[in-house]
């Protein structure tokens, strides 16, 4: 949510509900702590969000439906590839809601998810190696974060009218495969 918050901000005010604090201008943070957050009665023409895989993003969906309904706002609800059979169908009932299904998210810089690409780029930061699990042969779909973000924005205020919107290289990727492209990369 905090890079979609920074890309956002560029264009106009935001408000983020987050464990992480942002320092951005045009960026107004309310911290959420596993308790309902108190959030500005604005009206939103858009409305972000992202499954972090917890239950609590579910727990609190009937009530951002709610509120995009009153503000006739369109709902980008972003979750991960293997998550898609947990997507409640009320999301989908909802006429503005964009569903977006993500590959395994990876960062520059940082180690954020328990995505394989990111445990991978981790293990061969602090061990210099990566120990591929399953006999490599379990499939991967790594998408870099801009490119997630930029693609989340697209869905969102795009004229597609797809929905769900992929956001995954068509053609997944084996666990051996990445290892070995990670260490093609830097072979030291």
């Amino acid at each position: 949510g905090l890079p979609l918050a920074e890309k956002l901000s560029q264009e106009g005010t935001v408000v983020l509900v987050s464990q992480e604090s942002p320092f951005l201008d045009k960026v107004i943070h309310i911290p959420f702590e596993k308790k309902i957050p108190k959030i500005p009665d604005n009206i939103y023409s858009h409305i972000f969000l992202i499954d972090d895989e917890e239950d609590v993003t579910i727990e609190y969906l009937s009530s951002i439906l709610k509120k995009a309904n009153e503000d006739k706002a369109i709902l980008c609800f972003a979750t991960n590839l293997k998550n898609q059979e947990k997507i409640p169908s009320e999301l989908t009932e909802y006429k503005k809601t964009r569903i977006v299904l993500l590959g395994d998210v990876f960062p520059a810089g940082s180690i954020f998810s328990k995505a394989y690409v990111n445990r991978f780029l981790a293990e061969a930061r602090k061990r210099g190696r990566i120990d591929v699990p399953e006999e490599g042969m379990s499939i991967s779909y790594p998408v870099f974060i801009e490119d997630a973000i930029l693609g989340i924005l697209e869905a969102s205020f795009g004229t597609s009218s797809q929905n769900p919107y992929y956001l995954f290289p068509k053609h997944g990727i084996t666990l051996l495969s990445l290892a070995h492209a990670i260490q093609k990369t830097d072979p030291n």
